[in-house]
């Protein structure tokens, strides 16, 4: 399988977290290191590529609109994949803890927008809990328009105008040692899947949401359930809930992106930093308490707990070459790390992940 490269700039953290826990590991050139500062400033605004087109967001909330153009967005610079060549400019606005991303592809035949939630070094962590509406435009003329009902700190969700095809057969990943070599024979009666899971924005596309849950849950294991299925089997209903599983790991708290550098939480840098910090020195990872509804936890929003938590896109990534699912991949290796920093300092663990339970990371 042909590498992922990196042009103009784009931080290896937006792919490279990963790259110890693939089969292949998938290398990335050398770049500069990220700001290890709170008070590090913005890179610079690098005007769009020539011929990329000119996007508007607009989102509206019960208490503010705020608009995001392409104009002003930072050229994070191209993922360049064996199948997929995708742009990413990054947009966002002072006292605003939304970030939009507007990310063409290359050959200009396919949008997409990712919308995140959540900011390390400004502003006061909430979720939102009412919906807001978004609304694009390319050139001028409206691409899309969605009501959000409700929006998760650290969580995130995308529109695309059309989805990844297909590129790689399960065969040939099992070939190539990216999967485990499954067999069929040793199915006992099993059934193939006949349920139809469907993904919208911060939904969960059926999976368990209260992650400390235990069990014979479909979605844990190496491979999910449905990925599974497909993999043997080539179930219709499989794959597209494989999918739609996959774009629910958005709705998923974890994406800590690092505002000031446009990539993820550099844990190498900031080594003390986590989510639950009682009884050890560091720094807090800003969170708001989880949501409720109805004297109750709200079990819309996803409880994480480390050692039940699914891996949903590293097989769709390795169908579809799709930086998206690539960058899931990325923030859930992260949040295993800093989930919490009571081992880093007390053991002299800096940056390292919790060795509490290892099935965790496994």
């Amino acid at each position: 399988m042909a590498k992922p490269e990196v042009f103009n700039g784009l931080r290896p953290t937006r792919r490279s977290v990963i790259t110890g826990i693939f089969t292949a590991p998938l290398a990335v050139p050398p770049e500069s290191s990220p700001s290890s500062s709170p008070s590090s400033s913005s890179p610079p605004p690098l005007p769009p590529a020539a011929g990329v087109a000119h996007y508007v967001a607009a989102l509206l909330t019960n208490s503010a609109v705020y608009a995001f153009d392409s104009a002003n967005a930072v050229d994070q610079g191209s993922y360049i994949g064996a199948y997929v060549q995708q742009k990413s400019l990054m947009v966002t606005l002072p006292n605003c803890p939304f970030t939009v991303f507007f990310r063409p592809d290359v050959d200009r035949s396919r949008d997409e927008v990712v919308v995140e939630l959540g900011k390390m070094w400004s502003g006061t962590p909430a979720h939102v809990t009412t919906p807001y509406t978004f609304t694009v435009t390319k050139n001028g003329t409206q691409l899309f328009t969605q009501t959000i009902p409700y929006h998760w700190w650290w969580a995130r969700w995308r529109w695309q105008s059309a989805p990844r095809p297909f590129v790689r057969t399960a065969a040939s990943l099992i070939a190539d040692k990216h999967f485990l070599p499954y067999t069929k024979a040793y199915l006992y009666g099993y059934r193939p899947w006949s349920t139809n899971y469907t993904y919208t924005p911060m939904g969960a596309a059926g999976q368990e949401t209260f992650e400390v849950t235990p069990g014979d849950r479909r979605e844990l294991g190496p491979l999910t359930l449905p990925q599974s299925d497909y993999i043997l089997l080539g179930t219709p209903l499989a794959k597209s809930s494989m999918i739609a599983q996959a774009e629910s790991s958005g709705t998923m708290p974890i994406h800590v992106r690092d505002e000031n550098t446009g990539a993820w939480l550099d844990n190498q840098a900031h080594p003390y930093g986590g989510f639950i910090n009682a009884g050890a020195p560091g720094f807090p990872i800003p969170n708001p308490s989880f949501p409720r509804l109805n004297d109750d936890w709200d079990h819309n929003c996803f409880g994480m707990e480390t050692s039940h938590s699914p891996s949903l896109t590293y097989a769709p990534y390795l169908f579809t070459d799709d930086p998206y699912y690539l960058e899931e991949l990325q923030a859930m290796a992260l949040f295993n790390i800093i989930d919490e920093n009571y081992h880093p300092p007390i053991q002299k663990l800096p940056g390292l992940v919790n060795p509490g339970e290892t099935r965790g990371t496994a």
